[in-house]
């Protein structure tokens, strides 16, 4: 039972961002749609038909597109309704949760002065309101739509046999008038005509095979009568408004928690016989003897129309009587038709700039801008990347955009390489990691060593020493280079980059150089003659706005060896040790200059806190310490073995599947080093919130600084527990954490 309640916690979590989104767009719809019905009616002669219903296009673009125009958005008056999208209390039932426990851990029992049981309160508040609107109102929603839709499948069946039950085909005279019609509105469409009093006024039905349905009492009518009842029933089928009828009806059906927006959109098809009568009317020229079959009809009907809501067929007595209006300003219509069209798409374009939501979109135009409440780049969540390239460490720090995440190395060599439409700029790299923004791929890190250069040059040239085969490229040119920033051991800059298809190229091998499609884009460069490393960040064109990218070049830090001297402690050295953390024990190598103890606090020298054992998801753990510098964090957990039927290779997930579903850090993915009979060992990537900082963005746990690094983890089925190391950024190669993850092994019995 737990198991499935947990489901469907996560399912709930999953769709009340969508449902909430959809409750800020019925908001707007209906506003706007509202606004318009007023509008149409204050100046209901002047407007054609055709204008009446272009209302509902801006309804609809509001409830089905994905965008507006983005750079009116700030014009919006809507804006005040932004939160309604935003509505979730899991973060801020997180944030409170984590105070508490971190209130717990303190002597007094308190956190930033705020007593533990204060805090619980608050947390269980937000716990219960999370409860409501974050689980319960879009499950509600889910089910409601679900149950909606099961009503029209079972609402079109019923219609079906009612049809076959009480109707019989129309009378020869009848199909021979139907057949001229086809003739005067230019048409192939065929459909069935059927007798039968489950309707009181004509309407047409049928997705596949359109089915005209006339009340009994049309046979008593004259030809004339029948002729014009026919063909705007035909024009009904030329038009679409069978499908049209459905699709307004499934958009009902998702929407149907809002009753406004129903009795709207209901409206909106009634106008679709006003613009029917006026296309008729186009065809046949017959005024007055298509308003008297309206006049006929509306005399059968004195006390209301009957039908069924699956028929093409939306009329009213009230509607009747504004359908011969309409038909009486006809010459009007056509005689002011151009002033009639400018005026209206004037308004159109003022109502969609001025009243359409906001919603927060790329568009290539501009790019990646991300700003605070006072107008600065927020640029502000703290990266880190290190890697080791053969005696050489390479270590890089700079500030990136909250929604940007860098995969790592070991994410490209378990994960298929991101795909996009353009190839990424071409720089061959000692090693490489992705950037990704929203799960889109915009760009790549590349880190490279190199010697330095030793004779006489102007610092303003020596990053031509650097990088000489980016810039002398045939298929790749990385110039001009721009300095930003300038250290005593080296300069920060952004560079242009014009490259060649390199895909094209290669299945197009005998295309000359200069017929290849080439692109255009720009990046950071930055190196380090100190140590001999450089750095590159390179973005896929129109991706990332300069402005960005001029930000992260100026927080870009880029060190090895002999200025970040940690990075490689051991210097070769290394040794077995034998660890027991409350009675958990195995082995492991450890390089020697490493020390375990409770002792250490929770953050190393660069103020990044530990990535470990912060939210409970460890029984115990210890401080791994470098020389009296902590570095990193080892917890240990019992685990019951799963006895169920599981590949080997998806084994490792019944074991840690409470780090892979944490809202405060992601250990993903596992990598297997070593597989025995009973257990694995292996690497992680691990991305973590920085938890020191969760006070200083109340509410907003995604902008709160994240940091990217690696670990190392062990289980085994026998000992029933597992133990897992995770590493302060940068403080660790990957090359160092495969070796010590090799290297353990657990003690059983």
């Amino acid at each position: 039972m737990a198991a499935i309640l947990n489901q469907i916690n996560r399912l709930a979590f999953v769709i009340a961002p969508v449902f909430w989104n959809l409750v800020y767009r019925s908001v707007i719809a209906v506003i706007v749609g509202y606004l318009w019905l007023a509008f149409s009616k204050a100046f209901d002669r002047y407007l054609h038909p055709g204008c009446k219903f272009g209302g509902i296009f801006l309804v609809f673009q509001i409830l089905l597109m994905p965008f507006t125009f983005n750079e009116y958005s700030h014009m919006s008056v809507m804006k005040s309704f932004e939160p309604i999208q935003h509505i979730s209390y899991r973060q801020e039932y997180d944030m409170y949760e984590s105070y508490y426990f971190i209130a717990q851990q303190d002597d007094e029992a308190s956190y930033m002065g705020i007593p533990d049981g204060a805090l619980k309160d608050m947390a269980d508040r937000r716990y219960a309101k999370s409860l409501v609107f974050d689980v319960a109102l879009p499950l509600i929603w889910l089910g409601g739509t679900a149950a909606g839709g099961v009503l029209l499948v079972t609402a079109n069946t019923s219609l079906k046999k009612k049809i076959n039950r009480s109707s019989r085909p129309a009378e020869k005279w009848i199909y021979d008038i139907y057949e001229e019609n086809k003739i005067i509105l230019k048409t192939k469409k065929t459909a069935d005509i059927l007798i039968t009093d489950i309707v009181s006024v004509p309407a047409v039905t049928g997705m596949f095979k359109k089915k005209i349905l006339l009340p009994s009492y049309v046979e008593t009518m004259d030809k004339t009568t029948v002729a014009n009842i026919l063909i705007h029933e035909q024009q009904h089928i030329k038009q679409g408004d069978v499908e049209y009828a459905y699709f307004i009806m499934a958009v009902q059906t998702v929407y149907w928690f809002n009753p406004l927006l129903t009795r709207l959109l209901k409206h909106q098809r009634q106008q679709i016989e006003l613009i029917t009568d006026y296309n008729v009317l186009n065809r046949t020229q017959q005024d007055t003897a298509y308003t008297t079959a309206m006049v006929d009809v509306l005399a059968h009907n004195a006390t209301g129309v009957t039908g069924h809501p699956m028929l093409c067929m939306t009329d009213s007595v009230k509607n009747m009587k504004q359908r011969i209006q309409n038909i009486k300003h006809r010459d009007f219509y056509k005689k002011n038709f151009n002033k009639i069209t400018i005026c209206v798409s004037v308004l159109f374009c003022i109502c969609w700039i001025f009243l359409a939501p906001t919603y927060d979109t790329y568009t290539p135009e501009q790019p990646a801008i991300y700003k605070d409440s006072h107008g600065a780049l927020a640029v502000e969540k703290p990266s880190s990347i290190s890697f080791g390239i053969n005696d050489r460490h390479i270590n890089i720090s700079c500030s990136l955009p909250w929604n940007w995440e860098s995969l790592g190395l070991r994410h490209t060599l378990v994960n298929e390489v991101p795909q996009s439409d353009v190839p990424l700029p071409l720089g061959m790299f000692e090693q490489t990691t992705y950037l990704m923004q929203d799960d889109e791929l915009i760009g790549f890190i590349g880190l490279s060593s190199f010697e330095p250069y030793t004779e006489e040059i102007p610092q303003e040239e020596y990053h031509k020493t650097v990088w000489p085969q980016l810039r002398l490229s045939s298929f790749a040119i990385w110039d001009p280079f721009t300095p930003v920033k300038q250290t005593e051991t080296g300069e920060i800059g952004l560079v242009d980059i014009n490259y060649v298809d390199y895909e094209y190229y290669a299945t197009h091998p005998d295309t000359p150089l200069a017929d290849v499609p080439h692109y255009e884009s720009f990046g950071i460069m930055g190196y380090n003659k100190e140590d001999g490393v450089y750095a590159a960040i390179a973005f896929l064109p129109d991706k990332v706005n300069r402005d960005t990218a001029l930000e992260i070049a100026r927080s870009l830090e880029v060190y090895g060896n002999n200025s970040y001297p940690e990075a490689e402690p051991h210097l070769g050295r290394w040794k077995q040790a034998s660890v027991n953390i409350n009675g958990y024990e195995f082995s492991c190598d450890l390089p020697a200059a490493w020390n375990i103890t409770a002792e250490g606090g929770n953050t190393g020298r660069n103020g990044i806190p530990v990535p470990l054992g912060e939210y409970d998801e460890f029984e115990h753990t210890v401080n791994i310490l470098n020389n009296s510098e902590l570095i990193g964090r080892i917890g240990v957990n019992s685990f019951v073995p799963y006895e169920g039927e599981i590949s080997p290779e998806n084994y490792y997930q019944t074991v840690f599947s409470g780090l892979r579903t944490s809202s405060f850090f992601s250990w993903e993915p596992f990598e297997t080093l070593i597989r025995t009979e009973n257990g694995e060992n292996g690497v992680v990537d691990i991305y973590y919130v920085d938890y020191l900082q969760l006070e200083y963005y109340p509410g907003a746990k995604a902008a709160t600084p994240h940091h990217t690094t690696n670990g190392a983890w062990a289980y085994d089925r026998d000992a029933q527990f597992y133990v897992c190391f995770g590493f302060i950024p940068g403080t660790v190669t990957d090359e160092d954490a495969a070796r010590i993850a090799q290297s353990i092994v657990l003690k059983t019995g």
